[in-house]
């Protein structure tokens, strides 16, 4: 027999600038209750493989319908639920990362335009189902794969219609300041990783770094930094056991009480009671 619905939990062997954490399908009945409202931390996209179905976001109803996508964005509520004479079945990945608002951008994906119909349905069904075939079994290699998938849909989602504007080139300099944001990314946690240490590490005067890091990336390198270390504590409140502390100092910070600051300057809740929501299961939602 076929099952309804699948969907499991990833455990990444290593931080990645763009990673899937939760993949998933289901094949919705009529009488699906809606999933929402709510708002998640991370980037949620689903693709349509049959039926329709509605979402509402920011007070707007959207219609998403077999070989369209529809997006989630994070920290926005959001809710949705098949149609009562053809309910949809669709497949869905949930992920976050460094690079995941600069993907989902150049993806045309955003709150303003959540349903998105592709110029390659067939490609893009395909690797979404490469990635559920991928963690269907347990697999050492699977969250590896996954990324490299994930970047690959992100990838064929930035073709654009013929009637969309040109792309616009990437700034000169992305070439300069790309190491950087892969140093950064691979050392956030370190709670000895500042501007100045980047900006001696990496050869560069200070000054200028964080000029054209602002300029190419939208942020600060201290803001940057700061927000994969929320991104990561968030994920590790939702996914281990560890203690507030401990994930405090996991992600980079030497003070908890500073993290928990930090935290709730961003998630609107501090860490145990964001931990406690996360934890306690949700009795009207499959993804």
């Amino acid at each position: 027999m076929r099952h309804k619905i699948f969907f499991t939990y990833l455990t990444a062997p290593a931080e990645f600038g763009l990673f899937p954490f939760i993949l998933g399908y289901e094949r919705c009945t009529p009488n699906k209750k809606t999933i929402g409202p709510r708002a998640k931390s991370c980037h949620i996209l689903h693709y349509v493989l049959r039926g329709e179905g509605i979402l509402t976001i920011q007070g707007k109803e959207y219609v998403a319908h077999k070989d369209q996508l529809f997006y989630l964005p994070p920290n926005i509520e959001t809710s949705y639920h098949p149609s009562q004479h053809d309910p949809w079945e669709y497949m869905w990945v949930e992920f976050y990362g460094a690079a995941a608002k600069f993907a989902c951008k150049k993806a045309h994906l955003c709150p303003e335009s959540p349903v998105l119909t592709p110029q390659a349905p067939d490609e893009i069904a395909l690797t979404f189902a490469h990635l559920l075939e991928r963690n269907i079994s347990a697999n050492t290699d699977a969250a590896l794969a996954s990324v490299s998938l994930l970047f690959q849909l992100m990838a064929q989602l930035q073709k654009r219609n013929t009637n969309e504007e040109e792309r616009v080139p990437p700034p000169r300099d992305r070439q300069k300041i790309q190491p950087v944001i892969d140093y950064i990314d691979a050392n956030y946690c370190n709670p000895d990783t500042t501007l100045n240490s980047i900006a001696e590490k990496m050869f560069f005067n200070k000054s200028y770094l964080a000029r054209i890091f602002r300029q190419t990336v939208g942020i600060s390198p201290q803001k940057y930094i700061i927000e994969l270390r929320l991104q990561r504590a968030s994920e590790m409140l939702r996914h281990s056991n560890y203690t507030i502390s401990d994930i405090a100092s996991v992600v980079g910070y030497k003070s908890p009480y500073y993290f928990s600051l930090e935290f709730k300057k961003k998630f609107g809740v501090p860490p145990s009671q964001y931990a406690e929501i996360a934890n306690t299961p949700q009795t009207t939602s499959s993804d």
